[in-house]
């Protein structure tokens, strides 16, 4: 399964994520462009099938850095 970069932003009861559109083969490569795309930290790498799913995924990954 490919790994996603997922942005996610919005307040905790109304999150968004957008996946970056491509999958990598390795979350290793995937935290390469992350930093290079989100120098401010706020995306999330997703093991996932497709886009969507990777975007469903990483909201509920994201609660714990909720205040």
């Amino acid at each position: 399964m490919p790994f996603y970069i997922v942005h996610v932003s919005g307040r905790p009861k109304r999150k968004r994520a957008i996946a970056d559109g491509r999958g990598f083969e390795t979350s290793g490569a995937a935290e390469e462009v992350a930093k290079q795309r989100w120098r401010d930290g706020d995306y999330f790498i997703v093991e996932a099938e497709d886009e969507h799913e990777a975007e469903r995924r990483a909201i509920p990954a994201s609660r714990g850095l909720d205040p």
